[in-house]
């Protein structure tokens, strides 16, 4: 996160602040990433994260649950997702 952090207050149009927003996985990254406290992350703002990833969410005794994997794949790649730039196209 340290270095994504660092890329993000340099470009042109940043002021030397990062915020983070997101729900479910991406409230989950926001998370892990304020625990490493990188410079410049000021605020972060997760929304509906699961308290225990291991357990329950993403494996079940051990084994992955391929069905929760897919879910948030399959939401990140709607037409409306894209749209809005939370997944990058790329040109044929």
């Amino acid at each position: 996160m340290g270095l994504r952090a660092r890329w993000v207050r340099s470009l042109p149009q940043a002021n030397g602040r990062v915020g983070m927003y997101g729900f479910s996985y991406q409230a989950i990254t926001q998370l892990l990433a304020a625990a490493h406290q990188p410079d410049g992350l000021v605020c972060i703002a997760p929304g509906m994260a699961a308290c225990d990833l291991y357990q329950g969410w993403f494996y079940h005794h051990g084994a992955l649950r391929l069905a929760s994997s897919l879910v948030g794949v399959c939401r990140c790649s709607r037409p409306t997702c894209v749209a809005t730039n939370c997944v990058r196209q790329r040109s044929p």
